[in-house]
């Protein structure tokens, strides 16, 4: 078995392995690097959890669950992957441990920002915004990997990057558990922003994976930052603000939106409605289905995003 010297490394690898259905290969590969990478201990035991219940090996996601619990981490627990479980006792008391531990967490946690600049940056020319927002139970440094400020610092943008002070589990924060908070938040640091540097107002995107591809469609239809685009990765669940009256808003502010989704989520998948429900009102969108991949980034993503940028700044 091939050992990795670097954590993204073993990432890529058993997402490649969780592609192919290789549920069980997974596990090993993320047990046998356990000792290799003893800060992220966390995420190779949530990422065994994962593994496990996609193969339905509900005993073997338990165990690790209470693994998990018992060594003073908190963890996810209210996705829809564990509700085969969910009437397990034991799951119930993992339920119960993990909430004491994210409760002792979230008082000490906050929202953390970090700033990027393109090459050659001058600060008396005003330059576009691009806000990146990670998913949920990422942190910023796990975000960077797949999503580098240098994807858009190249295009010319100033980079944001928001970590939400909502704890999602250990290591990892969320936007989706309050929307009020994540408005308010992103609010906060874009405004902070525009404060202190010069920025173009007319060319400000947001943009995000999972959670943050939510929260930033959450933020174009409150409005609670004036953005011009949207690009979001994986969007899995409708946000609140997504209603007839803040699409036609949109509409009429000229404001665009790409989606992209994975072929394995489905033809019927969440990030198709919301699709569906941009198209209902005439919004200016884009959507893209990536083949053979799920809930997770295409391997071109680069590229993908260089093209939405470019189409958002499209007359």
């Amino acid at each position: 078995m091939d050992m990795f010297s670097e954590y993204s490394q073993l990432m890529q690898a058993n997402e490649k392995l969780r592609s192919q259905n290789e549920y069980q290969s997974g596990i090993e590969l993320l047990i046998e690097h356990e000792s290799v990478f003893p800060d992220k201990k966390y995420e190779i035991l949530f990422n065994q959890l994962i593994n496990s219940m996609l193969d339905e090996n509900h005993e073997n996601a338990l165990d690790i669950h209470e693994r998990i619990v018992n060594d003073g981490m908190c963890t996810v627990v209210n996705w829809e992957l564990f509700d085969p479980i969910r009437d397990n006792s034991r799951f119930k008391d993992v339920l119960e441990k993990s909430d004491k531990i994210r409760q002792s967490l979230q008082h000490n946690a906050s929202q953390e920002v970090e700033l990027y600049f393109p090459e050659n940056y001058e600060t008396h020319k005003a330059y576009p915004l691009f806000i990146a927002l990670h998913g949920d139970t990422n942190d910023l440094e796990a975000f960077k990997v797949k999503w580098p400020a240098k994807y858009t610092t190249d295009l010319g943008y100033i980079t944001l990057y928001i970590q939400s002070s909502q704890v999602i589990c250990t290591n990892g924060y969320g936007w989706v558990p309050d929307f009020a908070i994540t408005n308010s938040e992103i609010s906060k640091a874009v405004s902070a922003v525009i404060s202190e540097y010069l920025i173009d107002e007319s060319n400000v995107v947001i943009g995000g994976f999972s959670g943050g591809a939510i929260a930033a469609i959450e933020v174009a239809m409150s409005n609670s930052v004036n953005v011009s685009g949207v690009i979001g990765l994986c969007p899995s669940i409708k946000p609140p603000s997504l209603t007839s009256s803040s699409l036609k808003n949109c509409k009429e502010n000229n404001k665009k939106f790409v989606i992209f989704a994975g072929e394995k989520d489905g033809p019927d998948s969440v990030e198709m409605e919301i699709v569906g429900c941009l198209q209902s009102e005439q919004v200016l969108c884009r959507s893209h289905i990536n083949p053979n991949i799920g809930h997770a980034y295409p391997a071109d993503f680069k590229a993908q995003l260089s093209d939405a940028i470019d189409w958002i700044q499209s007359l």
